[in-house]
């Protein structure tokens, strides 16, 4: 039992280090399962655009404006991460309303570094009026932003995330079928 273990185990070691093949299928599940997960995403966030795209407008007011730090643990390290923090009021058919969010998708997030943070806090400092766009059907939902090309790069990167994975998947089946069993064809 246990040498049969241990020819398992060193027949998955020599696939790692040696293998072309198992590298090329491993580049496929990652880019793969990336690409398909950051397209999931993509596209939530493009069909909340669309969503929102004909919300009516009203003039809001930023009640205020600040950015909180954030840490988050990456490989192991404790990293910093920078979250706008935008606070707005409005008002739709004289009810006074409050919101936080500026946008759908990756624009905004616990993911910006400490400059894209303050950009959102320049373009938004408290005290400006703004437009404010509101959900009809449920006007305590509203954002600031209703476009973001974000979200259209993050889905032209989990195409290429993708193509990267069919591309790898190919050279997968090419070197563990036709290199490494030579009576197929090609």
């Amino acid at each position: 039992m246990i040498k049969f273990f241990f020819d398992q185990l060193t027949t998955w070691f020599s696939l790692l280090t040696g293998n072309l093949a198992f590298l090329t299928f491993l580049f496929a599940v990652i880019f793969g399962l990336l690409g398909l997960i950051l397209l999931v995403v993509s596209l939530s966030n493009i069909k909340a655009d669309q969503r929102c795209k004909d919300w009516p407008g009203v003039q809001g007011k930023i009640a205020s404006s600040r950015i909180e730090k954030v840490y988050v643990r990456v490989r192991g390290r404790s990293s910093a991460r920078y979250l706008p923090v935008i606070k707005y009021s409005y008002e739709v058919n004289g009810t006074a309303y409050q919101g936080t969010r500026a946008g759908n998708g990756m624009n905004y997030g616990s993911h910006l570094t400490k400059m894209g943070a303050q950009q959102w806090r320049k373009r938004y400092p408290a005290g400006k009026e703004v437009m404010v766009y509101y959900n009809p059907a449920d006007p305590g939902e509203a954002l600031l932003v209703k476009f973001t090309l974000e979200n259209i790069f993050g889905f032209i990167f989990a195409l290429v995330l993708c193509a990267g994975g069919i591309y790898s998947f190919g050279m997968f089946i090419y070197y563990f079928f036709f290199l490494h069993y030579p009576f197929f064809p090609g």
